[in-house]
């Protein structure tokens, strides 16, 4: 996991809040396979042209925390990451 340090200027408030930023997966999708003919393998021959990668939806939140206790869990955005398909060749 990595880290995100944003620093915020303000006022001092008698009551001190931390904020934190949190990533959730919500889903992986695993990559599609597709298949290349390439008459230089042997005969039955595979070879991975490309790995694939998985894909993912994931959410960004604002966390405010009072004292160690959560009070408030904004939702900032959900993006999706398509998978990377795999590509594999064979004769």
């Amino acid at each position: 996991m990595e880290l995100l340090l944003v620093p915020f200027c303000g006022i001092k408030e008698d009551t001190e809040y931390d904020v934190e930023f949190a990533i959730e997966t919500v889903s992986v999708t695993p990559p599609s396979v597709e298949y290349e003919h390439d008459s230089s393998l042997s005969s039955g021959e595979e070879k991975v042209k490309q790995s694939g990668a998985n894909g993912t939806t994931v959410n960004a939140y604002k966390v405010v925390k009072l004292d160690g206790s959560i009070i408030s869990k904004t939702l900032l955005s959900q993006d999706t990451y398509n998978a990377l398909e795999k590509i594999i060749l064979k004769n």
